[in-house]
């Protein structure tokens, strides 16, 4: 299939024979440019092209809305249409003939609006077409490079893509944490925005990882709380006021002086607060008998 690729693609002037040696390395230490020039290829964007992209496969799609309305594609189609394609749009080849998207789904959709528009675009020798057989980690690599040199996701999508990569048997935290240069903290935070109440998601955005992880903590101490009304209290407060009134809800919960927990094997008690001298030998002879059973 014809995808126009470039005649003087400089990725086809590499020596054939020799690669890339990317085994036995950290993925993490591997740049994308080295990624690409193993495994990659620069071709035209064309309508031909677009057509054969699965925008169905969403594998690398950090997005949590695919729609036009949602991704907010009129300004970019503007742009495009002014000043051309100025960023990288990278592909892979798939086993039928089309492509799934790594990085670049916005760009892409406002580029099938404006073909079918008949309106042409300038600079258009900005995709990169990736081999079927790239390792999947190598395409992970690629598609976090590029959402953390362009930081166009929301909070909420950088959580979904967080869980996403969290779900994945081979992948322990510390090398997410790695891949995304985050500390463990904010990352936590970020991954968390998911189970936000929904009246809260809304905020995230606004007001920031912090301040919403503070507020949602709020919200688990007040049970019984109307979420909606309480949510639009606590979003205008400033941080340092929020941990404030977080710290007095905490102090002001009832300890309990005694705690009973029980398991399938095991009875635990545990007392809070000073007992007499007779209560004391009470417990020590019950202790004993229990013992002794």
């Amino acid at each position: 299939m014809a995808i126009g690729r470039l005649g003087n693609n400089p990725l086809e002037r590499r020596n054939k024979t020799s690669t890339v040696v990317l085994e036995n390395r950290d993925v993490n230490e591997i740049k994308k440019e080295e990624i690409v020039k193993e495994f990659g290829e620069l071709a035209h964007l064309s309508k031909m092209l677009i057509q054969n992209i699965d925008f169905l496969d969403n594998s690398f799609i950090n997005r949590l809305h695919n729609d036009e309305k949602e991704l907010e594609i009129e300004e970019l189609k503007n742009s495009i249409q002014e000043i051309g394609l100025l960023n990288i749009i990278y592909l892979q080849e798939k086993e039928d003939r089309k492509f799934r998207i790594i990085s670049g789904l916005r760009r892409l959709i406002a580029c099938k609006d404006l073909y079918n528009d008949s309106i042409d675009i300038k600079g258009k020798s900005r995709v990169i077409i990736l081999r079927k057989d790239t390792p999947e980690e190598y395409l992970d690599r690629i598609s976090i490079d590029e959402n953390t040199k362009r930081k166009d996701l929301t909070i909420l999508e950088q959580s979904y893509k967080f869980n996403k990569e969290a779900a994945k048997k081979n992948k322990k935290i510390d090398e997410i944490l790695e891949s995304y240069n985050i500390s463990r903290k904010k990352f936590y935070r970020i991954k968390n925005a998911m189970n936000y109440p929904e009246e809260l998601k809304i905020f995230v955005e606004e007001i920031g990882v912090e301040k919403a992880e503070i507020i949602n903590k709020i919200i688990k101490l007040k049970p019984g709380a109307d979420t909606k009304n309480l949510i639009s209290q606590l979003v205008v407060k400033k941080r340092d006021d929020l941990r404030m009134i977080l710290k007095e809800l905490l102090s002001g919960k009832k300890k309990k002086n005694v705690i009973f927990e029980k398991s399938r094997n095991a009875i635990k008690i545990r007392i809070n607060k000073k007992i007499s001298n007779d209560l004391e030998m009470e417990l020590k002879k019950l202790l004993e008998k229990i013992e002794n059973y």
